[in-house]
């Protein structure tokens, strides 16, 4: 059987531990934010910029904003071996390794990583709690525990949880997907995704960089036992 979240009796904001549960008694404390997801003035700025009369107006605002602002760091499919090298090169040099500010500000977007980070520092910054989640993707993890179709690498995605009008929603990163059914104890997010790590920040739980968040995954998910 999946495991589901774990509940924790702490009354700390940090990370808790891996397929563990912040503690939730006080959602406040989901608007503290560590060096990731300072809320600079141009983050404040822009965040402010896009608020709306309604909480679900605003964070639909925040996905405009990013899809309009935000260059995708993606590669061609008629990639030269070079330009393959020099993109995978810059991906390891940008994922998992900048701040919410960097993001906004250089205009570019590595993923669903990059996208969670603003996304995050855009809630706090109008006032809504939010808690940066870690999916692994269920095909993944079955692939990973078979030999012959580990391909090596890790696939997963980015969600935030938002509290609003006291009760906790799930986002999707990317697509502005919002789940109004939601349970902060589930085990899977949109039937597909397992969450192993909810904390303020990627920094907060390990995951520093693209070499750190393939180890863990893999480590984690090694022996996962799926339904």
């Amino acid at each position: 059987m999946e495991k589901k979240m774990q509940k924790t009796t702490g009354n700390r904001y940090q990370f808790q531990g891996f397929f563990v549960n912040p503690c939730y008694d006080d959602p406040s404390i989901f608007l503290i934010c560590g060096p990731q997801t300072e809320i600079t003035d141009e983050v404040r700025k822009i965040a402010l910029s896009l608020r709306a009369d309604h909480y679900l107006d605003t964070l639909r605002n925040f996905y405009v904003w990013m899809r309009e602002n935000l260059t995708p760091l993606k590669l061609s499919p008629k990639a030269s071996k070079e330009e393959t090298d020099a993109h995978y090169a810059k991906l390891i040099r940008m994922q998992f390794q900048r701040s919410a500010h960097e993001v906004v500000t250089s205009r570019v977007s590595t993923g669903c990583s990059d996208a969670g980070l603003v996304v995050t520092s855009f809630a706090r910054s109008c006032g809504v709690p939010a808690v940066f989640v870690h999916a692994a993707l269920d095909r993944w993890v079955r692939a990973l525990q078979n030999p012959k179709d580990d391909d090596s690498g890790i696939r997963g995605h980015a969600f935030i949880e938002v509290y609003i009008e006291n009760h906790w929603y799930l986002l999707d990163s990317t697509t502005s997907d919002f789940s109004l059914l939601y349970d902060v104890n589930q085990a899977r997010l949109q039937k597909w995704y397992i969450p192993f790590a909810k904390s303020i920040e990627p920094w907060d739980s390990g995951i520093v960089d693209l070499n750190s968040n393939r180890r863990i995954m893999r480590e984690l998910f090694a022996d996962y036992k799926l339904s």
